[in-house]
């Protein structure tokens, strides 16, 4: 299934002079050449064939990069990526005057990876998940869990595969150099995952079970650690267009968005809200031209994302506050 769209928050950074930017990472999630998509077939490196279920993994401990080599930890922030789209993780506020790369880790830190889930707030990636992320009180969580079908050719993949990553010892970290890109405040870090690569090495042709800090279940985190993931410069989407007219009160919202613009020169136009780790709430199609075009919001409490794409590329993006 091809992905609807790619939504890229934040472009062109070069330098910046001494001022507080919001930072997100912009995770690319694709199955080889392909947007990523749930149960699409594709055909893996070594010759068979997968399509993808369930994806499901943590990133944590996030640490900037910036101003010849210093190192800024993103405290107290855990990320559980469901890739159904592109991702927006949202780092927060940090006085970063020119980046140079970042460093996250893959699943769990020890200190936290056998604490009681019941102890979060239902909404904390960490809280008891449906399906669970939580293996036990000896395991801790998943650090990722995979999940499809396999098969020799493209039109029997029958063979069921599950390939859940667990244990302290698979904490794996990695470092991606890059300076990233910044428009209106915002810096955006541009991250490519190619979940095809987490296959390299693992035989899953004939189904696999791996519910374990070792075998594939390791290999698997071994690749997430060293191919899935390359940092982007530049982007294969569209760069967001300043002279486009787009306007919307209030902000705060309390339940309704007014919008203004002229979008005439696209084919088509989509709105989509979403909130900050990339998950969509609303999706609609709007109007190529439209003064005072009213919208419900609809959502608790918080800061969300506005984002307007056009043949499946971002032409417009704002950040929103909801107080109702």
């Amino acid at each position: 299934m091809r992905s609807l769209f790619s939504i890229v928050l934040f472009f062109t950074f070069a330098v910046m002079a001494n001022a507080q930017v919001d930072v997100s990472i912009h995770m690319h999630q694709k199955l080889g050449d392909q947007p990523f998509g749930y149960n699409s077939v594709i055909q893996t490196a070594a010759g068979y064939y997968i399509k993808v279920t369930r994806l499901q993994y943590y990133i944590s401990e996030v640490k900037l990069i910036h101003d010849g080599g210093q190192i800024t930890p993103v405290t107290d922030q855990y990320f559980l990526v469901t890739p159904t789209i592109d991702s927006i993780l949202e780092l927060g506020n940090f006085d970063i005057t020119s980046l140079e790369g970042i460093e996250y880790s893959l699943g769990v830190d020890a200190g936290h990876n056998h604490l009681d889930p019941a102890s979060y707030p239902s909404s904390h990636p960490l809280a008891p998940k449906n399906p669970s992320m939580h293996w036990g009180w000896t395991a801790g969580y998943r650090f990722i869990a995979l999940e499809g079908f396999a098969g020799a050719t493209s039109g029997a993949v029958n063979n069921n595969f599950q390939i859940h990553t667990i244990d302290d010892v698979n904490y794996k970290s990695l470092t991606l150099n890059t300076s990233g890109e910044l428009v209106e405040g915002h810096l955006a870090i541009h991250v490519n995952a190619d979940y095809l690569k987490m296959f390299e090495g693992i035989n899953a042709q004939n189904g696999v079970i791996s519910h374990a800090a070792n075998g594939p279940s390791k290999k698997q985190m071994d690749n997430m650690q060293a191919i899935v993931y390359s940092a982007e410069e530049t982007t294969s989407t569209t760069s967001l267009d300043p002279s486009i007219e787009f306007a919307f009160s209030p902000n705060p919202s309390h339940g309704t968005l007014s919008l203004t613009y002229d979008l005439s020169k696209f084919n088509s136009a989509e709105f989509l809200l979403s909130d900050l780790t990339g998950r969509i709430i609303t999706k609609r199609s709007i109007p190529a031209i439209a003064i005072g075009y009213t919208l419900q919001t609809d959502v608790p409490n918080g800061s969300y994302i506005i984002s307007i794409i056009s043949d499946d590329k971002v032409i417009v993006t704002r950040k929103v506050s909801v107080q109702n």
